[in-house]
């Protein structure tokens, strides 16, 4: 079974003919609204729009075989978990959300099952968004256990993160998907720049990153870019507080922390902006509810790893191979954006 087959029936009581559709039980029948319904489950209108509840739910499950060039939803699943098992790592030892790792290969595992294009990159970011609040919550958790997290920080940075990210969400959702994953190339390009290179140590930014009202305007700033990438933030808040004067260790831990605000903001935008569109079953908005699950259980495992990890071993190796991994996913995203 593929995430793809399961599609809601268009106006008109037509439905993708492309491969053979088989009931889950009885035969199919078109109702008066111009449907799809099946014996022994509700029918439903072929187009829904209610922005009371924006969780789509199945109005005729139907079954279809795997196309040729298309992955298996029990693959596409042990990847997903894969890959969350690889960014709670990297989330515990940089202070990052995961998105960096997240979003590309729902990219990939996206177009695998045949999503629509022009969705594509919105469900990864909304997915990757949804998965961060698990994996930021638990790696602040454990940062703050160890007294590496500033709360004042946080408590000031938080309301112009979130509506920085709220903003963001919104412009992602109505963008276009070509430019809107090459932005996400680009910055997986810069993100693997800012990981190799101390940029905190750079006369200007620790100027300007000491000043009264630079928190602020960095943490709006932040929170937009953060919600185009699907990303928790703390690939750009760590350099910002170590030019502001912060330890290393805090500023990373801090980091993680506000990759919660960060997150949820982002989660709660891409749900409301796709509540309206149809985009399948088992979509939150923007969200891939079967995706995130396989995310979150993979991540929840390695995040205070990466986070022991992160106080006691010099990071300077790993970082150097997770920017070669980041320029590979960001010179391979501009491709597919670009040809």
């Amino acid at each position: 079974m593929i995430f793809t087959a399961m599609t809601w029936p268009r106006s008109g009581g037509t439905r993708n003919t492309a491969a053979p559709m088989m009931p889950l039980s009885g035969s199919p029948t078109h109702s008066k609204h111009g449907g799809i319904s099946t014996p022994g489950l509700s029918s439903a209108p072929s187009r829904v729009a209610s922005s009371a509840c924006f969780l789509q739910r199945p109005s005729g499950l139907l079954i279809t075989p795997p196309r040729e060039g298309q992955m298996r939803l029990e693959i596409i699943l042990a990847v997903f978990g894969l890959c969350g098992i690889a960014a709670g790592f990297f989330a515990g030892l940089f202070g990052i959300g995961g998105g960096l790792i997240m979003v590309p290969v729902l990219v990939y595992a996206f177009k695998a099952t045949g999503a629509g294009p022009q969705h594509t990159v919105a469900m990864a970011l909304g997915t990757s968004m949804a998965a961060i609040v698990f994996s930021a919550a638990q790696s602040a958790y454990s940062h703050y256990c160890r007294g590496s997290t500033s709360i004042d920080t946080i408590r000031r940075a938080a309301p112009w993160v979130m509506v920085g990210v709220a903003l963001g969400s919104a412009v992602a959702a109505e963008a276009p998907a070509i430019p809107l994953l090459t932005f996400v190339a680009c910055f997986q390009l810069f993100a693997a720049a800012l990981m190799v290179t101390d940029v905190s140590k750079l006369s200007t930014l620790q100027t300007v990153a000491r000043r009264g009202p630079s928190l602020r305007v960095f943490s709006l700033a932040f929170g937009g870019i953060a919600a185009l990438a699907g990303i928790g933030g703390g690939t750009l808040f760590t350099p910002y507080f170590k030019a502001a004067g912060m330890e290393p260790k805090l500023a990373i831990g801090t980091s993680a922390a506000i990759g919660l605000p960060v997150s949820l903001a982002g989660a709660l935008t891409y749900a409301w902006e796709g509540r309206n569109v149809p985009l399948g079953h088992w979509m939150l908005g923007y969200i891939n509810l079967p995706a995130l699950a396989a995310l979150v259980a993979g991540t929840l495992l390695t995040v205070r790893l990466g986070v022991a990890v992160a106080h006691w071993l010099p990071s300077r190796a790993l970082a150097s191979l997770f920017a070669l991994f980041l320029v590979f996913n960001g010179m391979h995203l501009l491709y597919s954006a670009l040809r």
